[in-house]
């Protein structure tokens, strides 16, 4: 009969001798319901962490710059707007140009000296430079988004605003679920390697270990690598290129542990 649950797993899995014991010799199945809440919870603190500050800036900054956009139409392979042309778009601070909408046909309309640039035939975002292509690399930096072909369509600033308030809401489910399978499928991968070192710890503590109680034990001798990976993210503290190497060193002691204290037991069982 199982002593120790999952929800006390987090903890014991750090020190506890009995807790391995009672994972290699009690629990059930291969730890996949546990690796999956584990993850669950740790990837949606950091994905919480990454996007509630990103819904901030964009519901906050936002609106200054969007509450300042013309009424946009593409028809007919034109762009029209519903503002006198030359129209601009400042950054309320600064007062920097970001955007220039400029649909009166004039031929100097493209030359117009801001990030972005709205003829009566193109959307033109300019790279870094500013210019067509960059003086040291004649990489083109400069992308053209012409209206020809293109649906009709307009927009307007509420719209703007919508969207960007449905991105909001989109991107922290996109990126928990995405990720968060991406990171499962790693992790479980790392489950099945790691599993098979555990056979080989466990022939040299001279014992016989299934696979399936290997993986067991590999999920827990991954918590605490899984655990400090997320604190480390939620204090944005980067140990890049130290860290990989670490959560290798750190994950296959705590299975060896866990070998050995499963490998007690069966010593005193054959003993007795």
């Amino acid at each position: 009969m199982k002593k120790y649950s999952m929800l006390q797993a987090p903890f014991l899995c750090f020190f506890s001798r009995p807790f391995y014991q009672d994972v290699a010799n009690n629990w059930t199945g291969v730890g996949f319901v546990y690796l999956l809440a584990l993850l669950a919870l740790a990837w949606g603190l950091v994905t919480a962490r990454v996007c509630i500050p990103f819904a901030q800036i964009m519901n906050e900054h936002a609106p200054k710059y969007l509450n300042q956009l013309p009424k946009i139409s593409v028809a007919n392979d034109k762009i029209t707007i519903d503002k006198p042309s030359p129209w601009q778009i400042k950054d309320p601070d600064s007062g920097a140009i970001l955007a220039i909408f400029d649909t009166s046909g004039s031929p100097k309309a493209e030359q117009a000296d801001a990030p972005i640039v709205v003829t009566s035939s193109e959307f033109i975002i300019k790279g870094p430079s500013g210019s067509s292509t960059s003086a040291n690399s004649g990489i083109e930096t400069t992308r053209r988004i012409p209206a020809a072909g293109a649906p009709p369509f307009e927009m307007d600033a509420r719209q703007a605003l919508e969207m960007v308030r449905l991105i909001t809401i989109v991107v922290p489910f996109a990126v928990y679920f995405f990720g968060g399978g991406v990171l499962f499928t790693a992790h479980f991968l790392q489950v099945l390697v790691y599993a098979a070192i555990g056979l080989i710890f466990a022939a040299m503590l001279d014992f016989k270990l299934p696979y399936s109680t290997s993986m067991r034990l590999t999920a827990m001798a991954i918590t605490p690598n899984i655990l400090l990976s997320t604190l480390f993210s939620l204090l944005t503290l980067n140990l890049w290129p130290l860290w990989p190497f670490l959560t290798v060193v750190i994950s296959l002691s705590y299975l060896f542990f866990g070998c050995k204290c499963a490998a007690s037991v069966t010593a005193s069982a054959s003993e007795q």
